[in-house]
């Protein structure tokens, strides 16, 4: 996701959701979402001097993730 626009993320990602909501539908099983929290750990990769750690975090798209299986979620029920 490093080197992806921001309207390929969101393809990825609601691609993504999708399968995965489907895939749960099908199999009459609930979706968890864990909530995490990454700007503690974030911070602490920058100031131990570790940027691709902190930047890897920052690639990961858990931000983006959860509204959309939200949205997702609202248009099954």
């Amino acid at each position: 996701m490093h080197y992806k626009n921001d309207a390929q993320r969101a393809a990825i990602i609601g691609d993504a959701v999708r399968d995965l909501m489907d895939f749960a539908a099908q199999q009459g099983k609930a979706v968890v979402i864990e909530k995490l929290d990454f700007q503690q750990k974030k911070r602490q990769y920058q100031k131990q001097n570790h940027p691709q750690y902190a930047r890897m975090l920052n690639a990961f798209s858990y931000g983006k993730i959860k509204p959309r299986t939200l949205r997702c979620r609202d248009r099954l029920v």
